[in-house]
């Protein structure tokens, strides 16, 4: 199937509606969680089958993780039907690896989300494992290195902080779906570049959604009014968790849409 380029135009059009309608979700959802009472929220978000837990394996939680999961199966199959690959200028692949490594990437993700399914599958943590996990899980982002704070509870700082896995995943959507679309767009050297290694490229109203959503999180916490700061340390806890399920979301339309180009050809190098 081939398209001129009237039919990319609409491509093109039909992305910004798409990113409007996302947009108009995701201020609904936040608008919703705003004047929605906090035990509402805790009710609906903690797990049925350990309360105590709170959020673990919750549905924002598992939505998260479900978004992760599909993201990384359909970045799987645009990598398997692209045909055109990379030129590394001293060497070339044959299919697009960087949709590889996105499928990778996202796959991880939704392993360390739910903890690779270990309250799932009743697993133990390893001894090993459990002596440098923060919450004792069969996970890579609670280890101690990789945790916003020290043995003591207190927020890292300096080079330690850099290593903050939640950090690493913003700069990383920062980076690849903010500041690289914008630069491709502006410098022509670049988008050559990016061009001729192939690197898939974030349609610039997508990628402006992810900022749109760490900014409406913030947001939500300095705007909010609860008294009780038991129900305000949980609050916060909920809010980080939602941000995190919509950034899966956003990542699976991102998904959507690099499948829905391949399958039309509507790449110029695929």
């Amino acid at each position: 199937m081939s398209f001129n380029g009237k039919t990319i135009c609409k491509f093109q059009k039909l992305s910004i509606v798409w990113s409007l309608i996302l947009l108009s979700v995701i201020l609904a959802i936040y608008g919703v969680v705003t004047f929605t009472p906090s035990e509402t929220l805790f009710d609906f978000a903690k797990s049925s089958s350990e309360s105590a837990r709170r959020f673990e394996d919750g549905p924002v939680e598992v939505f998260g993780a479900v978004c992760f999961l599909a993201t990384s199966i359909l970045f799987s199959l645009v990598y398997w039907q692209s045909t055109q690959g990379n030129d590394f200028f001293i060497f070339s692949t044959r299919r697009n690896v960087f949709f590889l490594l996105l499928a990778i990437v996202f796959f991880i993700g939704a392993g360390e989300e739910m903890s690779w399914g270990q309250r799932q599958l009743g697993i133990e943590t390893p001894g090993w494992m459990k002596s440098v996990n923060r919450q004792h899980e069969l996970n890579i982002h609670n280890i101690n290195i990789f945790h916003g704070e020290d043995a003591e509870g207190n927020k890292k700082t300096g080079i330690e902080s850099l290593l903050n896995i939640d950090r690493l995943f913003s700069m990383f959507w920062l980076s690849y779906c903010v500041i690289l679309p914008l630069l491709a767009r502006v410098s022509r050297r670049l988008a050559d570049f990016a061009s001729r290694v192939n690197i898939p490229i974030v349609p610039i109203g997508l990628g402006l959604l992810f900022p749109l959503n760490y900014i409406f999180s913030k947001l939500l916490v300095v705007s909010d009014l609860r008294p009780s700061l038991d129900i305000n340390n949980l609050y916060v806890h909920y809010t980080v968790e939602l941000k995190e399920a919509l950034f899966a979301f956003l990542f699976l339309n991102l998904a959507m849409y690099f499948w829905i180009a391949r399958s039309g050809r509507i790449f110029s190098k695929d």
